[in-house]
């Protein structure tokens, strides 16, 4: 629920931001928006910094509890915790990263309204709940066991702490500061096929469309002709000549209607004469 809260509200004020920004997606034609939109950059700073699990703040105190746990597994255990702290880096980069680059620098587009009360509201309060919502436990005592991390050692537990402002750091240096330098690494040919890369969604996408859309497609369009459609076909076939057929009988001309009237009386009365002889 910790980290649920400031996934909540970095949503929230993306939605800001795009809602001010004449609805632009681009983070890269933004920034400078930290003094134009205040209220929106201490809820982005704040929810970062939870959901980096920066020392304090709310996700502090789940990502901890997770690495240590984590730690404490038999077998797997270390490194299930190194994969934590990769993650727990990498979600650090990149948070303060979409900070760094929206908020701060020059400015590319200039906001024409500001988020309002209605969004500014649920913000603050999303902010305090980032901020201290790890300070109160929640009442699962009898549905979460509890684990002992007394025989954790000290340094794992510092490693933990400190990987995600290890990760602040080095999104300050690339992006803020900008005192290391990746431009010859982007502009390499394996740089730029690593951006490409990530700039179309890790390929899942066309994953997706290979192993499960076009399969699921093609076997559609062969099944297209299958025994049940035609079935299904053949019924809608006839009820439409069944209709064509009753259609006709629909001519509007009272005579018709009359003559009909009376050729079935004369069938009735044949019938009803023959059954009573």
């Amino acid at each position: 629920m910790r980290a649920g809260v400031s996934l909540v509200l970095l949503f929230l004020a993306a939605g800001a931001v795009i809602h001010c920004l004449h609805h632009e997606h681009d983070i890269f034609r933004m920034g400078g928006l930290r003094r134009r939109l205040p209220v929106v950059f201490w809820s982005f700073l704040i929810g970062s910094a939870a959901l980096a699990a920066l020392p304090f703040t709310s996700g502090f105190y789940s990502k901890d509890a997770i690495l240590l746990s984590a730690w404490t597994l038999p077998g797997v255990g270390p490194w299930l915790w190194a994969g934590g702290l990769l993650g727990a880096l990498l979600t650090s980069i990149y948070s303060f990263r979409l900070v760094f680059i929206v908020f701060f620098g020059e400015a590319s587009t200039e906001p024409d309204r500001q988020p309002g009360w209605r969004m500014a509201v649920p913000l603050m309060l999303l902010c305090v709940l980032s901020l201290v919502g790890g300070w109160f436990a929640l009442p699962l005592a009898g549905v979460v066991p509890d684990k002992d991390h007394a025989h954790v050692s000290h340094a794992v537990e510092y490693i933990s702490i400190g990987t995600p402002l290890v990760g602040l750091l080095i999104a300050y240096l690339l992006f803020l500061g900008k005192q290391v330098s990746i431009a010859g690494l982007v502009e390499s040919p394996t740089g730029k096929a690593l951006q490409n890369f990530w700039y179309n969604g890790w390929r899942i996408d066309g994953l997706y469309d290979t192993l499960l859309v076009r399969p699921f497609s093609s076997l559609a369009h062969w099944w297209r002709n299958e025994p049940v459609d035609l079935l299904y076909n053949g019924l809608v076939s006839l009820s439409r000549w069944a209709h064509g057929r009753l259609l006709a009988l629909q001519t509007g001309e009272l005579r018709w209607y009359a003559t009909s009237m009376v050729f079935g009386l004369v069938l009735l009365l044949a019938i009803m004469l023959r059954n009573a002889s």
